[in-house]
């Protein structure tokens, strides 16, 4: 399927929905590429069935055909760095909404970008859902500048939980119920587009409530594992531009924009 400014898409322009493609960040770039020259850059890109699709830290994110909503979503960057960081988080809150209101089921946001839901994993979670922010150089002609895209897969439609797999689950699995993955889409933009608004609009404040409202980070005792090193403390919120504020255990408050995230039990499990 593809149209310009399809219904679906929220005013992002084209929607493109394919049977396969290697990442659907790579093919949103493709349609930008392809756009009249004077055309705000956006575009959506959903695919069937990824192959070689990336999440964060190059980490493969591949999917059979109809096991998952494969989107890719692209616009103008803003000019505020502090509203760019934010964007894969509010994806996140998108994904918690729409999520919620097309399937039943109530996600929780794992700093810095995966969604889990309640499933019986190691502390009663297991993911669902990551995300991908990325920008980059409008490669039109007259270019328009930078251009953002926020990528995301979300498990829909497994036959059976994986083995490879273990911290992971599907909404389909979880709610008993077959996922219409292109209403998911349809309120997926919707709601992302409304919170990119509201970031653009500076509402920073609601932006942060509704970030502690949906996170399972904020208040946990976490272990962040940096590029050369980690840390442990409590995580105590998460700011603006979506950096995760820590209070190390020696008292040491730091904000921290890349690393992985590992929550730890009340009393630290050894094998945490």
């Amino acid at each position: 399927m593809s149209s310009p400014d399809a219904p679906g898409s929220a005013g992002f322009g084209e929607l493109s929905w394919v049977e396969v493609c290697d990442s659907t960040n790579t093919l949103v770039r493709s349609l930008i590429a392809e756009l009249p020259p004077h055309n705000a850059p956006r575009a959506v890109a959903v695919a069937d069935a990824q192959s070689a699709g990336r999440g964060r830290l190059d980490r493969r994110w591949e999917a059979a055909a109809g096991s998952a909503l494969m989107l890719s979503v692209a616009h103008e960057a803003p000019s505020d760095p502090e509203v760019l960081g934010a964007l894969p988080l509010a994806m996140g809150l998108a994904a918690v909404e729409a999520i919620a209101t097309t399937v039943g089921a109530m996600p929780g946001l794992k700093w810095p970008n995966d969604l889990l839901v309640e499933d019986g994993g190691p502390d009663g979670w297991k993911k669902v859902g990551g995300i991908l922010g990325e920008s980059f150089d409008d490669p039109r002609p007259v270019a328009l500048g930078r251009v953002a895209v926020l990528g995301i897969g979300i498990n829909t439609g497994w036959d059976a939980l994986r083995s490879d797999l273990p911290e992971a689950t599907s909404l389909n699995l979880v709610t008993g119920v077959e996922v219409d993955r292109r209403e998911l889409a349809t309120a997926l933009l919707a709601r992302y587009r409304l919170w990119w608004q509201r970031l653009l609009d500076g509402d920073r404040a609601g932006f942060r409530a509704a970030l502690e409202g949906a996170s399972l980070t904020i208040g946990r005792r976490v272990r962040v594992e940096l590029p050369t090193s980690e840390m442990t403390g409590v995580a105590e919120a998460i700011t603006a531009s979506g950096a995760l504020v820590i209070v190390e255990d020696g008292g040491a408050r730091r904000e921290v924009t890349v690393g992985d995230v590992v929550h730890l039990r009340p009393l630290d499990d050894p094998q945490e």
